[in-house]
């Protein structure tokens, strides 16, 4: 915690968020740009890193599930099907002050796929191409860009991750997310965003990792203003590009409040409710005043929205650190998963802080005989 500068907006920003500035970019007095929310929203960096490291491992997996489905379109276009398969996962490491613990979380039925486990998979990597258009990652709640810039700095790797598509509802969240990806030097053709409702980019203009939006009549002009922010192109869902690969989540918890639930008293159903439209601010409500309203998302309906968006259903999923891991499996079983789940717990300096869900693979490797 550094406390050496004083709080310059103290009305605005609580002291504990601006002494944990550093934690939360390591860049930050380079010019990082938050808003009010972005302040106790945004994943501490070494999180994110940590994340992004995690999905990185779950490539080489990708790339074969990508590989088979190429071999098995010509069939499958003859039965008149489509492909899909179904699987979850996690991760665990960390470097620094950052520790995270991993859970594995088996929610078996008679349909379960048979995932080939991530090792063997990682021995494979070497061998494996993309096809033109690389991996694309999408992450449905950019805020200010925190998660997106870690993932955009992999594209600067080995990692063939040739895209990441930013949506946040909130243009201004977005030129901050511009100007923080401008301040880790992220490649201006490596990252885009997107202004629009991210629960309509899941439901309606995705299906088993295909762009299925309509295209816009030229005559109407574009959806929204396009514009550069140091670079990086910021526009509405003509930007959006033609698949992708993964979808990364972290939605709106409903503020500081949902702390006030207890442990394991966060139920992904109950309390996780998402405004079609984005409500006031896109932000969350932790209460259950609006259960059952169709004008609401749901935990469970976000996760099977994502996992129907993807032809992987590769899914990374940030869930508050008080999450009822019961109300996790319901919603992975609802959303079509099957297999096991994998759930790293992140400390910092020692702190319970967040949780994150990767599911679309096979994580039995972790199981460890007793």
């Amino acid at each position: 915690m550094d406390q050496s500068m004083p709080n310059p907006r103290p009305h605005e920003i609580h002291d504990k968020y601006w002494a944990q500035r550093r934690r939360l970019f390591s860049r930050f007095d380079r010019g990082i740009q938050l808003d009010a929310e972005g302040w106790y929203s945004v994943t501490p960096e070494l999180i994110a890193d940590h994340v992004a490291s995690e999905m990185s491992k779950m490539i080489p997996y990708l790339l074969k599930s990508k590989q088979q489905r190429r071999r098995m379109q010509p069939l499958l276009s003859g039965w008149g099907g489509q492909s899909s398969s179904l699987g979850v996962m996690q991760g665990g490491g960390g470097g620094g002050m950052l520790s995270s613990e991993s859970t594995l979380f088996p929610w078996q039925s008679q349909q379960q796929q048979q995932l080939q486990p991530l090792p063997q998979l990682l021995t494979q990597s070497s061998k494996m191409t993309v096809d033109n258009a690389g991996i694309v990652l999408l992450d449905a709640f950019c805020g200010c860009g925190g998660n997106s810039i870690a993932f955009a700095k992999l594209g600067q790797t080995e990692t063939p991750l040739s895209m990441v598509v930013c949506v946040d509802l909130d243009r201004t969240k977005l030129r901050m997310a511009a100007r923080n990806a401008s301040i880790y030097e992220i490649p201006r053709d490596k990252i885009i965003f997107v202004q629009s409702d991210s629960l309509h980019v899941l439901s309606n203009c995705y299906q088993n990792g295909k762009l299925v939006l309509q295209k816009r009549d030229a005559a109407l002009g574009p959806s929204t203003l396009f514009e550069r922010v140091d670079g990086y192109l910021i526009g509405g869902l003509e930007l959006l590009p033609e698949h992708i690969d993964i979808v990364f989540m972290d939605p709106p918890w409903g503020g500081v409040s949902y702390n006030s639930l207890g442990m394991e008293g966060y139920d992904l159903v109950k309390n996780m409710k998402i405004p079609y439209g984005g409500g006031r601010h896109g932000e969350a409500q932790v209460d259950a005043s609006n259960e059952g309203e169709t004008g609401f998302a749901n935990g469970a309906d976000l996760l099977r929205m994502a996992a129907s968006a993807t032809s992987t259903r590769m899914v990374m999923y940030d869930i508050p650190k008080n999450t009822n891991k019961t109300s996790l499996g319901k919603a992975a079983l609802a959303a079509g998963y099957r297999g096991n789940i994998r759930l790293d717990e992140h400390y910092l300096n020692g702190r319970l802080k967040t949780a994150t869900a990767y599911l679309g693979c096979d994580h039995q490797h972790l199981i460890v005989a007793t």
